[in-house]
């Protein structure tokens, strides 16, 4: 959930990997994982548009 907030803020995946102290080849199947299942990348990033991600404490 922590990955999918910081894809909502805008973070590149270098970053997210940083952040979450794993492989950038991991967060780019997360999100290829994320597009599929929302139906591609434009559509993911409308839904960012549309719906607030609430961040995670």
């Amino acid at each position: 959930m922590k990955t999918l907030c910081l894809l909502a803020e805008g973070h590149s995946s270098q970053d997210i990997a940083r952040i979450m102290a794993c492989d950038t080849r991991s967060v780019y199947r997360f999100q290829y994982s994320l597009c599929k299942k929302f139906g591609g990348l434009n559509r993911l990033r409308n839904l960012r548009f549309r719906h607030t991600i609430p961040a995670l404490d």
